[in-house]
């Protein structure tokens, strides 16, 4: 994410269950949850943002809504001994009751970063939003998510967005969303510019053409979480890489 270019990434999303205790939970969130985390050595960053519209109608969804979801970044090159690692811990803080309870996890896994490079540019200001988009395919799939489905994105430069990467689930083949799609945005109002993300790839390709259709739609897509978040992490909380043991 921003100039980095993390072996794999922990995809967490999560709820506060008590409105009246959410500030409190916020401030848990940042300046203990995310330290710990990235505490436990596997890990070396992780930002957090908040749904621009939660339970948006316009996809299906088989991971369920949440409000938060907070990127972590590691360089172990054993993505699934990293997450195991962090689960670990996680599990122990359960069961001291170390974390917050108000903390809903509705969502955890790791993706490793595919060897592909990432398409887009780096941008000199901070990422303040992201796409996430955790899908399935066919071995055709990820030829047309490359070369064209996000090749032309790329292309037409919407506003707002920097770099796409792909990533593959690190856990498991068969069982929830194979790939994630991330697309990072530095706007204001990320969730303005996803939504006007087509308007550039329609230039070019025209509307309602052969190609476009094509660019929009794979056979083989099955969609597991569409949806647009906002950064509420500060700025700059980025912490010292940990040295990987393995």
């Amino acid at each position: 994410m921003e100039d980095r270019s993390p072996a794999g990434v922990i995809i967490e999303m999560a709820n506060c269950t008590d409105p009246a205790q959410e500030a409190a939970f916020n401030d848990w969130y940042e300046k203990t949850y995310i330290p710990k985390m990235v505490g436990t050595g596997a890990l070396y960053s992780g930002i957090r943002f908040k749904n621009c519209a939660p339970n948006r109608p316009e996809y299906p969804r088989r991971v369920p809504e949440a409000m938060f979801t907070t990127i972590y970044e590691t360089d172990w090159p054993d993505q699934r001994k990293a997450y195991e690692t962090m689960k670990r811990r996680w599990d122990e803080w359960k069961r001291a009751g170390q974390l917050h309870p108000a903390l809903q996890v509705t969502f955890q896994t790791m993706f490793w970063r595919r060897p592909e490079p990432g398409q887009g540019h780096v941008s000199e200001k901070p990422i303040n939003g992201i796409s996430l988009v955790m899908i399935r395919g066919d071995k055709d799939f990820t030829r047309w998510a490359e070369h064209t489905h996000i090749r032309y994105i790329a292309r037409g430069m919407p506003k707002g967005f920097t770099m796409i990467t792909r990533y593959e689930n690190a856990l498991s083949q068969t069982e929830g969303p194979l790939w994630l799609h991330l697309y990072e945005l530095d706007s204001e109002d990320p969730d303005t510019d996803v939504r006007h993300m087509v308007d550039p790839v329609r230039k070019m390709l025209g509307d309602n053409t052969p190609a476009f259709k094509e660019w929009a739609q794979h056979p083989s897509l099955e969609i597991w979480y569409v949806n647009t978040f906002k950064r509420v992490s500060p700025v700059g909380h980025i912490r010292p890489m940990q040295k990987s043991p393995y």
